[in-house]
């Protein structure tokens, strides 16, 4: 709208993409009048109420500044006494279940499995909170619990209106070179959050049936599945 944009990246643009499908979104965010700083020196020291100053020394005039300093793991983990790891995140095995307490389960961006790690995002959250279900489930009817199966597909970003980009990955989350960008990247990002959305409210749906008509622990959900979806502290 007329308004001088500098997007301050830290280190590179994109950080969780491949090298190949950073640069769509450098076109499309130059295409928009966006100046992005990426590369030594762009790491922000200081917020002023007037700017932002660089590790460089740069000082970056700014009369609204929009700080996404990313994720941040609540510290009630670490409070317990039980085992996490530099992130404050609780130790698990796949069952999801702390490594130091099994009537303790974890789900989302509070726990993490050392030999199956997963992103902070509503895509991993979206397949645990199911599982952790699941194994609550099978304790209660005296079963064992399952390994949770983790299956992801890729991330989206939103670059504007009309414009957007999908990164492919492989099933353990690592990203590849395969994308998808401009008009036809936004509407499969729409697509995503779409069907996030009509998953939460069909899981709902779902859960309040089988609670109203009696025992439901023989009905252990499994976690399927999802589509990319954006990021997403949960």
């Amino acid at each position: 709208m007329g308004r001088k944009v500098t997007l301050v990246c830290g280190k590179v643009l994109g950080p969780s993409l491949h090298a190949r499908v950073r640069r769509p979104v450098a076109r499309r965010l130059a295409k928009l009048g966006v100046t992005f700083l990426e590369g030594p020196g762009t790491k922000v020291a200081e917020v002023t109420r007037d700017g932002v100053r660089l590790d460089d020394g740069r000082e970056l005039p700014s009369a609204v500044t929009i700080w996404t300093a990313g994720f941040r793991i609540p510290d009630l983990a670490a409070r317990s006494g039980l085992r996490t790891n530099a992130e404050g995140r609780l130790v698990i095995d796949t069952t999801l279940t702390s490594v130091d307490d099994e009537r303790i389960i974890a789900a989302g961006d509070a726990g993490v499995m050392p030999d199956h790690p997963f992103r902070l995002s509503c895509q991993a959250a979206t397949q645990l909170g199911p599982a952790a279900a699941a194994t609550i489930l099978r304790r209660i009817a005296g079963k064992k619990a399952s390994p949770v199966r983790m299956f992801f597909a890729g991330q989206c970003l939103s670059l504007g209106r009309k414009g957007g980009v999908t990164q492919f990955s492989y099933p353990n989350d690592k990203v590849n070179a395969l994308s998808i960008s401009g008009r036809t990247g936004a509407g499969v990002k729409e697509i995503a959050c779409v069907f996030t959305l009509n998953k939460l409210v069909s899981g709902a749906r779902k859960a309040s049936s089988r609670g109203s008509h009696g025992d439901s622990t023989d009905r252990v959900v499994t976690p399927q599945p999802e589509h990319p979806t954006t990021p997403s502290n949960t």
